[in-house]
C-alpha cells in the first residue's frame, strides 16, 4: 500500500472515529442535560450548613449514578478560615 493511500484511509478512519465518538457524546451528555434543574441549589447561590452557622457559596455541583447530588461549597469556617468541601444535598440548606 502506498504512503499515501495508507494516509487517505487513516484520515477517514480518523474522521469516522470523530464522528462516532461525537454521537456517543452527545448522547450521553443529552442524558444529562434533562436532569441539570434536578439540582436543589445554583452556582454562585448562598447556602447555609445544616448542622453549623457556617454560611457559603456553592461554587461546583456533581450528579452520581450511584448517590445523591453534591455542592462543592466555598465558605468561612468557625475559626475564621476559607475552606471549600464537598457536601451531599441533604447537609445544606436556603441561606
Amino acid at each position: 500500500m502506498s504512503p499515501r493511500l495508507f494516509s487517505v484511509r487513516a484520515s477517514h478512519l480518523c474522521l469516522v472515529s470523530r464522528r462516532v465518538f461525537s454521537e456517543r457524546e452527545f448522547a450521553q451528555t443529552s442524558n444529562l442535560g434533562h436532569h441539570m434543574h434536578d439540582f436543589e441549589y445554583q452556582l454562585n447561590q448562598e447556602v447555609q450548613l445544616t448542622l453549623s452557622a457556617e454560611k457559603g457559596v456553592v461554587i461546583g455541583r456533581a450528579e452520581y449514578s450511584t448517590g445523591t447530588k453534591s455542592y462543592l461549597v466555598r465558605y468561612v469556617t468557625a475559626d475564621g478560615r476559607q475552606a471549600e468541601a464537598w457536601w451531599d444535598e441533604a447537609a445544606i440548606t436556603d441561606a
